[in-house]
């Protein structure tokens, strides 16, 4: 395995990875994922007829940093304690592990794989699939506001299902650093919260802290929702509004907001979803919403049918289905440098990089709460494609019409429309109508060879 990128300690401790899984052939590993401060992480794919449904896991390993074996160890028992939550990533036990007695047992966990990837780079790969002036679908938002939901309240009672405890003290768990790089994208369960929409997962538990049971700890998580949300819905845009006021109402009381972006709002996104965001970031700690009550507003968004959006092509079923597939698989990877003032709610993590299926950056800094808002001087220039007019590629990033007004309520008792939105370009591969040829697509970039991984690292 050549040196690409990689400490020699870190080299090292890949390469006897590697080599322990090599001599059993139920496993193959497939390449490095990620390199952090205190670890990296590495996908195998499992062979074995006996575990079915397990065809990926990730292994995730220290790499001798001050500190990390205490951050692993740390991750190790917050993680146990969470197994019961969906929306937490799942640690893996293995039968016949090759890993037990040939690495140090304190130096590595295995959890799941999750296989669409990190939370940023959706949004990143969304903005520059939809350019300008489009968001992506109500429905979608509100499912992926309802997961971060499900994640915090996981977090507030492990042993909950997920679901708010109204006699149960709360634990006062802070993740410490839940940011978009720590959230996972993946295959939908076939349940009512999701059905369509990929699941979100939290992970990276190293900086993970709980304190004494209180209202703080609760209430820390609850404006990290509003902070990723924020940048969900704007697709990192920017946070800042031309409003003189960034005020919203909550309980008939107006409270100031830092998601100033969101005042007013923006044409086309739902009004009752903005406010739950602005709630969140409230400037007041005090007012920010309970989880129970933003579990109900999140439950009742995931009633809207696409009737109450004007049944917009964007808003039915399949085609959010197939939006988020095509901009997780079809996407270009090169940013629009003018869609973008570079602030964004994914401040870079201490701990361990990312499980799933994206690559994340080395982190040398430490994490920050307050994101920069300043692009760096010496940032390298994107490369920007070329975006035919929304009309061109597709309905769903058409000019939108009137905003609807709050969709947070009763219903109508119509079923959601299943149906493929007929259009002038319905005839034409998904990936061709919302990705055009342009100059990032047509230029191509050279493949990797099949013996290296996401990172260029080389096996051989």
């Amino acid at each position: 395995m050549a040196n690409v990128g990689l400490g020699s300690a870190v080299q090292n401790k890949a390469t006897s990875l590697k080599n322990a899984f090599a001599k059993d052939r139920r496993f193959q590993t497939i390449g490095l994922i990620a390199n952090g401060s205190y670890g990296f992480t590495m996908r195998v794919q499992i062979k074995d007829p006996t575990l079915p449904g397990l065809e990926n896991i990730v292994v995730k390993h220290i790499n001798g940093a001050r500190g990390s074996r205490t951050n692993l160890a740390a991750e190790r028992k917050h993680l146990e304690a969470l197994q019961d939550n969906l929306h937490i990533v799942r640690l893996i036990n293995i039968p016949d592990n090759p890993l037990s007695g040939r690495v140090d047992r304190r130096d590595w966990i295995i959890l799941e794989w999750l296989e669409y990837g990190e939370l940023r780079s959706f949004i990143t790969k969304s903005r520059i699939m939809i350019g300008r002036g489009v968001r992506l679908p109500n429905r979608l938002l509100w499912r992926f506001f309802t997961c971060l939901v499900r994640c915090c309240i996981a977090m507030a009672w492990p042993d909950s299902g997920e679901e708010v405890q109204r006699d149960v003290e709360l634990s006062g768990i802070v993740h410490g650093d839940l940011h978009q790089g720590n959230i996972l994208l993946g295959e939908p369960p076939q349940d009512d919260e999701h059905g369509f929409t990929p699941i979100l997962k939290l992970i990276d538990f190293g900086g993970t802290e709980q304190y004494p049971p209180s209202e703080d700890a609760d209430n820390q998580n609850v404006y990290d929702i509003g902070q990723i949300m924020l940048g969900v819905i704007n697709l990192n845009r920017g946070r800042d509004s031309t409003a003189d006021e960034p005020f919203y109402t909550w309980n008939g009381r107006r409270y100031r907001t830092e998601a100033t972006a969101l005042i007013p709002t923006p044409t086309g996104v739902d009004h009752a979803l903005c406010t739950a965001v602005c709630a969140c970031m409230s400037e007041n700690a005090s007012a920010r919403p309970s989880l129970n009550a933003l579990l109900r507003v999140g439950l009742r968004g995931l009633k809207q049918t696409p009737e109450v959006y004007g049944d917009a092509p964007e808003e039915q079923d399949d085609f959010i289905l197939l939006t988020w597939r095509a901009i997780i698989n079809d996407a270009p990877t090169d940013d629009d440098g003018d869609l973008t003032d570079d602030w964004s709610t994914s401040a870079p993590s201490t701990g361990a990089p990312s499980v799933g299926g994206t690559p994340v950056r080395p982190a040398d800094t430490p994490s920050s709460r307050r994101p920069s808002t300043v692009r760096p001087a010496d940032a390298p220039p994107s490369r920007r494609p070329s975006i035919p007019s929304p009309s061109v590629r597709h309905p769903m990033v058409r000019p939108p019409t009137e905003p609807p007004e709050s969709s947070v309520g009763s219903p109508p008792s119509r079923r959601p429309s299943t149906r493929l939105p007929g259009t002038s370009e319905r005839e034409l591969p998904l990936n061709r109508r919302l990705f055009p040829s342009s100059k990032a697509s047509s230029t191509g970039r050279p493949k990797r060879r099949p013996s290296e991984d996401s990172t260029g690292t080389r096996w051989e």
